[in-house]
């Protein structure tokens, strides 16, 4: 036979469970009031602060997210994975880093990649993140902070290039003051332009004032070898730079009116740049 509690016994109990109560509403309200305090942090830093699960999917999203990536936090919350913004490029081997990351359960910075906005436009990143833990040391997920580098990143490529543009510069300014042949020179002239441009070919023309007219002498990495082609002024995008002295941009040389009929048969350009080579307010090349 069960024997029935006194009642101070009853007692004892009540109160015990009055306290268990009230820690329980304490530590409610310690969670409540943690988690206000997060989010207000979160919306009114300049970083985006965001949350994901073990799988990379977005359990929280910051409102700066739509600033730096032109998303609300209600198109990415549950809907998209930390990866999905990635490059093309370097997707897989970015995602492949980030996952390596998770199974150490390791914290990070600095995690510079590449984004797509959700206009098309590039956004470089550096995101930093922490592990997210339960009592028993299972990864729960991460939470990290996302800063919009783009200005800095364009800056240091700008920079980069420049360089790259006075180092050219520098070498054709010595080859031009050292005993060189007239024909290498001029081809290492325009295989250094092509490569600053990053173009796959091109060529130098000579101008010959007198007869109006334009001569390859140079035809870098082109379908054929076009040196010894001749145009008259205004023929073709050299022909046309010769007789107006200004640089031009064609998008596609195949559809220009005023393409040099001598290439319309093999169609070797696209999008061409032609620059005038200018000495004394004279043209003497393009």
């Amino acid at each position: 036979m069960t024997k029935k509690p006194s009642y101070k016994e009853l007692e004892q109990k009540v109160k015990q469970l009055e306290k268990e109560a009230v820690e329980l509403k304490q530590a409610e309200d310690a969670l409540r009031n943690s988690e206000v305090r997060f989010q207000q942090i979160a919306e009114n830093a300049l970083e985006w602060i965001w949350e994901v699960d073990t799988n990379g999917l977005y359990t929280y999203a910051s409102p700066v997210v739509e600033r730096i990536l032109g998303y609300t936090p209600e198109e990415i919350v549950g809907q998209k994975h930390f990866y999905d913004f990635f490059h093309l490029e370097n997707k897989k081997q970015l995602k492949k880093a980030a996952f390596e990351v998770f199974a150490k359960k390791e914290s990070f910075r600095e995690f510079i990649n590449c984004n797509i906005h959700k206009n098309g436009d590039t956004v470089w990143l550096s995101t930093s993140g922490i592990p997210l833990l339960d009592e028993q040391g299972n990864l729960l997920g991460y939470r990290g902070a996302d800063t919009d580098i783009t200005d800095k990143k364009q800056a240091e490529e700008a920079l980069s290039k420049r360089a790259e543009e006075f180092a050219a510069l520098y070498e054709t300014s010595l080859d031009i003051t050292r005993p060189h042949v007239l024909s290498s020179l001029l081809e290492t002239i325009v295989e250094r332009a092509a490569q600053l441009l990053t173009c796959p070919s091109g060529g130098m023309y000579l101008c010959d004032p007198d007869r109006k007219e334009v001569c390859c002498v140079v035809s870098y990495k082109t379908s054929q070898d076009y040196t010894g082609t001749v145009l008259k002024y205004g023929e073709g995008a050299s022909g046309v730079v010769a007789q107006t002295k200004e640089p031009l941009i064609i998008d596609d040389y195949r559809i220009w009116s005023k393409r040099a009929a001598v290439y319309d048969k093999d169609q070797p350009f696209t999008s061409v740049i032609s620059v005038p080579m200018i000495w004394q307010d004279d043209v003497i090349g393009v």
